[in-house]
């Protein structure tokens, strides 16, 4: 992170992991990359000198060698970031039929960018303003008006409009795109910059967040306490939720050890832990799930992907969601796998109190 040069976004087949499909050269680090979720050839990338590009691969040459250009690209006269850009999120169209998508930044902004034409437009949907208590601050400053940097996004799956963003102060904060100045609640989360934040793909109303700490906290939108705390005994690098069962999520340290859950098997304690990579080779920092295939993806500090088929016990299904999986109905088993997740949030979750139930 701390070198100013070129960067490179390379995209891989599993069919063929020994050399990219295709490799982009940007003109500062890459810190995040998104693949748009139903145009898989729009590639949007976070950069380390406060830019964002747009990748279109039907437009590039197949191979790999050449150095690409982006297709589009901020800068300092259409909302450029002064900061990191650490994450990126692609959104629905709007409705114009534009592809657009969101950054947050270390400048404490959260920008909506959307593509006209050949022309990249940028509108400030967010302020993060500081929410934790500034000590000795200068009288003649208005602590109101800093701002506290971004540093992870993930938009409600059922309310485009509802998004979470993390801070660098540690803060959870939920807000909405109607309005750029207030927050619609706000979750002592963390001591550390929170790293990731990922709402359930079945459970709506619950999301999952790390930091650079041990903790892992699962959280419900309604209340102000995490619902579940996981210490992993090590400063933790990413979390993801698991897209085939609505109980499963893992994550990375900087041991170098993948976690796995699974809170209908064991509500407390990993099913799984498997060393990646020892401490001399590097540390993990970012895991994804592939949503098709048993396969998950860790990236290490040395720049290397590792890939990881999931064992059969680690990836068990009822009977009635397979039989639902395998007669296609995609609606019915999402329900179950909502209603498997909520049963055991339940047996924990302590009753909402009086603050958290006028809020919801």
């Amino acid at each position: 992170y701390k070198q100013t040069g070129l960067g490179f976004v390379c995209l891989y087949s599993l069919k063929n992991p020994s050399y990219p499909e295709w490799v982009c050269q940007t003109s500062s680090g890459v810190m995040c990359v998104d693949l748009h979720p139903q145009h898989a050839h729009m590639v949007v990338v976070g950069l380390y000198d406060g830019n964002v590009a747009v990748y279109n691969l039907h437009t590039m040459r197949h191979g790999g060698t050449n150095i690409c250009t982006p297709n589009y690209i901020s800068s300092a006269g259409n909302g450029k970031h002064s900061d990191v850009v650490w994450q990126v999120r692609w959104g629905e169209d709007s409705l114009e039929g534009y592809l657009n998508f969101t950054s947050v930044s270390g400048d404490g902004r959260v920008t909506q960018w959307t593509l006209i034409k050949s022309t990249l437009t940028a509108q400030d949907i967010l302020s993060i303003t500081f929410q934790k208590r500034l000590n000795n601050l200068d009288e003649k400053v208005d602590g109101s008006k800093l701002l506290d940097g971004g540093r992870s996004l993930a938009f409600k799956p059922d309310d485009d409009d509802l998004f979470l963003v993390g801070t660098e102060s540690g803060e959870v904060i939920l807000a909405t795109t109607q309005y750029s100045s207030k927050f619609l609640r706000a979750y002592s989360a963390h001591a550390t910059p929170v790293y990731n934040i990922q709402w359930s793909p079945f459970s709506h109303d619950l999301f999952i967040t790390c930091a650079f700490e041990f903790v892992i906290k699962i959280w419900h939108k309604d209340s102000s306490s995490p619902v579940w705390r996981f210490d992993v005994g090590s400063q933790v690098g990413d979390v993801a939720w698991a897209p085939y069962s609505s109980t499963v999520f893992a994550a990375v340290t900087i041991e170098g050890k993948v976690y796995i859950y699974d809170l209908s098997v064991n509500k407390y304690n990993p099913i799984c832990v498997q060393t990646i990579v020892s401490k001399k080779q590097g540390i993990l920092n970012h895991i994804t799930f592939n949503k098709d295939e048993p396969v998950v993806l860790v990236g290490d500090s040395k720049g290397y992907v590792h890939t990881l088929k999931l064992s059969p016990n680690l990836r068990k299904r009822s009977k009635d969601a397979q039989a639902a999986l395998n007669n296609n109905e995609m609606n019915r088993f999402n329900e179950m796998e909502a209603k498997k997740i909520c049963q055991i949030v339940d047996q924990v979750m302590e009753p909402l109190e009086e603050e958290d139930r006028s809020d919801a």
